[in-house]
């Protein structure tokens, strides 16, 4: 009779939920070939959900993890790790930003609010791209072939280009 009735409880809340998830709001986020705009793969986001990209420097040979916010006008940096300062890596921290070396080695800034329209990127010329979103990772080497360039946008901004 317990057992039943924890189903029934269950049953009765994913019903009630179940709107809840329908309405809320989402984001695609496009990988593109930029030389001819064909849509290579799409990974839907909540709305100002959050996703990574990781790459070895191809300077000086140290991992970097950029990750981004997703919003309705736009991709915004929100924070950037690395393992070593070095050519190509940020020496001075602008006002607003904050510096800290974390507990397993890396060094993180944050407090970054800026707005970008896309990422552009040739993709594994030196190792791979990560795309990281909700703790899956995908080789942009896999999805996109090696030293392809390619853009990432959200379907948002496209389609506002399209009625502009």
């Amino acid at each position: 009779m317990i057992l039943f009735r924890f189903f029934e409880i269950s049953a009765a809340m994913a019903f009630l939920l179940l709107p809840c998830s329908l309405f809320a709001g989402s984001a695609e986020l496009l990988v593109m070939d930029e030389r001819t705009g064909e849509e290579i793969t799409s990974f839907s986001l909540e709305d100002n959900g959050y996703f990574s990209i990781s790459f070895v420097h191809s300077v000086n040979q140290s991992p970097i993890e950029e990750v981004y916010q997703v919003r309705k006008n736009g991709i915004y940096l929100v924070s950037c790790r690395f393992k070593s300062f070095g050519a190509g890596v940020a020496t001075e921290i602008a006002d607003g930003l904050v510096l800290e070396r974390l507990e397993d080695g890396w060094m993180q800034i944050t407090g970054f609010n800026l707005k970008i329209d896309y990422l552009a990127y040739v993709v594994g010329t030196v190792s791979d791209h990560i795309l990281r979103i909700d703790r899956r990772d995908y080789s942009l080497r896999e999805l996109c072939g090696q030293n392809r360039f390619i853009l990432i946008t959200p379907a948002a901004a496209i389609e506002d280009e399209d009625r502009d």
